[in-house]
């Protein structure tokens, strides 16, 4: 499409936060999203770009809020929590 593509690596730390704050493993993580725990560990790192579907599936499963709305601001998940109307998402 030649638009700039979003750097998904910069959130893994993010969400690797977010996990161990939650008292979370990544096998839990990722068996909950369907990924193997060596992908939730290269994802975390960043050596590895998050997909953005699994980036807003992730980020709803810990409720990291400014990874839908920073990520994803144009997408309508994004737009309607960064308009604080999580019902316009659906």
């Amino acid at each position: 499409k030649g638009g700039e593509k979003l750097d998904t690596t910069i959130w893994g730390p993010v969400l690797r936060t977010y996990r161990k704050r939650r008292g979370l493993l990544m096998h839990q993580v990722g068996s909950s999203l369907n990924v193997s725990e060596s992908c939730i560990c290269r994802y975390e790192s960043g050596k590895r770009q998050i997909p953005p579907d699994l980036l807003v599936a992730w980020a709803i499963l810990l409720g990291a809020r400014e990874i839908l709305t920073g990520a994803c601001s144009t997408c309508p998940v994004g737009m309607a929590l960064k308009n604080d109307n999580p019902l316009n998402a659906a």
